[in-house]
């Protein structure tokens, strides 16, 4: 799953409480700066109520975007990898292009409103 920088980077098991996706100060400095030499993705308007669902809590329990494992759980049996019920993928679709120029796990770099 693409980390928002949760506590675990998975799965938050609090279904009644937002998981804590929220970084320092220190290392938000610390990630702007890095998000300076790489690539950029211009998201979509679904996309853009995607990362905000997962922001405030309105897709707890998840913690960010699924990966592959949580991808193909929720299509097979509508449950994430721990057996919590989810009908859904939330993933963050990209080109083939974009996709090949990033390593397995690697996640977006800086986000941009198109």
């Amino acid at each position: 799953m693409l980390k928002l920088y949760g506590d675990n980077g998975k799965f938050d098991k609090k279904m009644n409480e937002p998981a804590n996706i929220l970084v320092s100060e220190d290392y938000a400095k610390e990630l702007r700066n890095e998000a300076l030499s790489l690539p950029s993705l211009t998201l979509t308007r679904r996309q853009i109520c995607d990362l905000e669902l997962l922001i405030n809590g309105g897709f707890t329990p998840l913690t960010g975007f699924m990966d592959q494992e949580a991808y193909e759980s929720v299509l097979e049996h509508a449950r994430l990898p721990d057996g919590s019920v989810w009908p859904i993928p939330v993933v963050l679709d990209v080109t083939e292009a974009f996709a090949r120029g990033k390593p397995a796990g690697g996640r977006p770099d800086r986000l941009a409103r198109s």
